[in-house]
């Protein structure tokens, strides 16, 4: 499958504007005056012909459209519409942050391990010196 956005959005926007011109031309059809024509039955069989084949072809655009809908939801299931190797950096920036957060958090541990440590130690002295006291 191709993963290349700009394409795809590229794609998307031609079909969108071509499903609005085939609306306009059906509205265009079914509006225009055929009294200003003195071949009245003619130009409304022409007419009635042209709303036919673009309500036709409105059809097939919308199904193109719904065909590319789906191409794009089963490429955001399967991953990001990226080509692979894209954002290696991005990825490798990402990965040094990450260790860096991983060695603060241990040294906290050890931070507050240390300080655990500290207070027992002084309850235990503290607990001593008053027995000794008494």
């Amino acid at each position: 499958m191709n993963r290349d956005t700009t394409h795809l959005l590229d794609t998307h926007n031609r079909k969108i504007a071509t499903i609005v011109g085939r609306f306009s031309n059906i509205v265009a059809a079914a509006t225009a005056s055929i009294y200003e024509n003195p071949n009245t039955i003619e130009q409304a069989s022409s007419n009635s012909l042209k709303m036919q084949t673009e309500a036709s072809a409105l059809v097939s655009e919308i199904q193109g459209l719904l065909s590319l809908n789906r191409q794009l939801k089963l490429l955001w299931m399967s991953g990001p519409l990226r080509q692979p190797g894209e954002e290696d950096a991005r990825e490798a920036v990402i990965d040094a942050q990450a260790n860096s957060v991983v060695q603060l958090y241990d040294q906290a541990l050890v931070m507050r391990d240390a300080a655990i440590a500290k207070i027992m130690k002084d309850k235990a002295e503290g607990g001593a010196h008053s027995n000794v006291d008494s």
